[in-house]
């Protein structure tokens, strides 16, 4: 044999052996044929030949024992994707739904406390109405007593006590609607006011929101490279 063909044969040989697996082929007594690296220590059994894992065996349940030559697996190269060059980057195409996203999370609660504060502030408006009618009812009692005072005072030359007590308590009770009534309004005022700018935060992030969906608009409608 030259020495070429001696060559020859013992990359042959290599090739095939590199190609080629020693394992144990187990026979159970049910009839069943596994192939794999046999511990008998340990009584377990790694898989091979097209399956994979780890059993255990008992010995009482293996029927024969030899060996034989398995094919080994070949790795294979896994090429990774190529981008398409017709098709617009990912972070390019999601940026703007993303913003949008995030944006519409945002408003919640702006929205939120503008409802909060719009129930507050009809609650406070209510008050301030009811106060201010209670005012004009009780200084409408005093007028009319004020009024029956003086008339039984020209009439009978004196003062009817009880309608001289009855006006005491319908001014006092005038006088304290009257000092309750300017904290109730200034509260309105102020409950307004942080609707108001309330308001004005939820308009900012609509806008912020439109601007976005209509840069989202164009980038989608732009013709492609």
């Amino acid at each position: 044999m030259s020495k070429r063909s001696f060559l020859g044969l013992i990359l042959i040989l290599a090739a095939a052996t590199a190609r080629s697996e020693e394992v144990d082929q187990i026979t159970l007594r049910d009839g069943s044929v596994l192939l794999g690296i046999y511990d008998e220590a340990a009584g377990t059994l790694d898989l091979r030949g097209g399956a994979r894992g780890r059993v255990s065996i008992d010995a009482g349940q293996i029927l024969g024992r030899g060996r034989r030559s398995i094919e080994a697996p070949v790795g294979r190269e896994v090429k990774a994707p190529q981008p398409n060059p017709e098709a617009e980057p990912a972070h390019e195409a999601s940026i703007e739904n993303a913003e949008i996203s995030a944006l519409q999370d945002s408003l919640n609660a702006p929205k939120k406390k503008v409802a909060d504060l719009t129930k507050w502030l009809a609650v406070v408006t209510e008050n301030v109405a009811t106060q201010s009618k209670q005012l004009a009812d009780a200084r409408t009692r005093v007028k009319d007593l004020k009024e029956k005072l003086s008339f039984e005072e020209a009439a009978n030359g004196n003062r009817s006590e009880p309608l001289r007590k009855q006006l005491e308590e319908e001014a006092a009770a005038a006088e304290k609607l009257a000092v309750g009534l300017p904290p109730l309004e200034q509260e309105q005022r102020q409950t307004q006011a942080k609707v108001d700018l309330a308001q004005r935060n939820v308009d900012r992030i609509l806008e912020k929101i439109a601007a976005a969906q209509a840069r989202a608009k164009k980038h989608q409608d732009s013709p492609k490279p």
